[in-house]
């Protein structure tokens, strides 16, 4: 356990601010692997264990059995249990949250990494309170780079082969270019996050009627933009503009295994509600457009 501003280590002190830079901290800011964390009383040094899921002891507010003081998370020091080591008994950091200390760069493809490979560590990692906004800038990253990579090609052979007058390339005919490849870049990029918004609040609506849920939305909102890393595949010279279904169909097995992890749920009822807003509305749209192409 260490401060979030220096690093400095945490361990045997009381909340309040960090005795190396000053700043403010508390347990509840942390995540620690439950079972593995002893928090003691400052009077008597009682050690009480983290049980809950957060790995905080449970009550938050108790009288010490061993001197009779009123204790609460302020007012206790935490040590690893014994023969445990200080990462060991931590849940590991959630890279993005964290990336001023990782560094951007590789906070964004730890992130990434995980969205790809290990959707459940990439829950588990996160903090106690997710940051909509990072996970929104996490997606748009994620998202928007590699579809202006694969977008860009489809613009690059018209661009070249437009006629010169002189050396200099037509002022209407670039406008009308570089005009449309950003119009399709950011038409593509904001219907993926768009997408990913809505389908994360119908399945999260989906799960309270199905059987309750474990976190709220702020979480499953957070994870599906996560879930959104398999998209830098699009960013493959020549062949990503082609993959954007397998992406897509990755980064939704992605989310199912998210979704199993963070709402604690099964397999089979984390498909249902991860893939019935997308499959429910293709099938609404299929309607539509048959409606009024056809007609009734």
């Amino acid at each position: 356990m260490r401060c979030k501003s220096c690093g400095y280590r945490l361990w045997n002190a009381v909340p309040g601010g960090c005795s190396e830079c000053g700043a403010p901290w508390r347990f509840e800011d942390f995540r620690f692997v439950p079972g593995l964390v002893q928090f003691c009383c400052t009077t008597c040094g009682r050690a009480y264990m983290g049980t809950d899921a957060d790995g905080l002891p449970l009550p938050r507010s108790f009288v010490c059995s061993g001197c009779g003081t009123e204790l609460d998370l302020s007012r206790m020091r935490a040590l690893p249990a014994p023969d445990i080591t200080d990462d060991s008994a931590m849940v590991v950091e959630h890279a993005w949250s964290e990336r001023k200390r990782f560094g951007r760069w590789r906070a964004f493809w730890t992130t990434v990494g995980q969205s790809l490979g290990n959707p459940r560590r990439l829950v588990t990692s996160l903090p106690q309170r997710p940051s909509l906004l990072g996970a929104l800038w996490f997606a748009v990253l994620a998202v928007f780079i590699p579809t202006s990579i694969a977008v860009a090609p489809v613009f690059i052979v018209p661009f070249g082969m437009m006629p010169l007058r002189g050396s200099v390339m037509q002022t209407q005919q670039w406008l009308s270019v570089v005009g449309g490849f950003l119009l399709i870049l950011v038409l593509s990029a904001l219907t993926i996050l768009l997408a990913a918004a809505i389908s994360a609040l119908f399945t999260h609506l989906l799960l309270r009627w199905t059987g309750g849920v474990k976190r709220s939305l702020r979480w499953t909102l957070c994870t599906s933009l996560y879930c959104l890393g398999p998209f830098v595949c699009s960013a493959l010279p020549c062949c990503g503009v082609y993959l954007v279904l397998v992406t897509m169909t990755w980064s939704y097995i992605s989310f199912i295994i998210a979704t199993m992890e963070l709402h604690k749920t099964g397999a089979l009822r984390a498909t249902f509600v991860v893939l019935a807003p997308p499959i429910g509305s293709n099938l609404i749209g299929g309607a539509l457009a048959y409606w009024f192409i056809v007609g009734p």
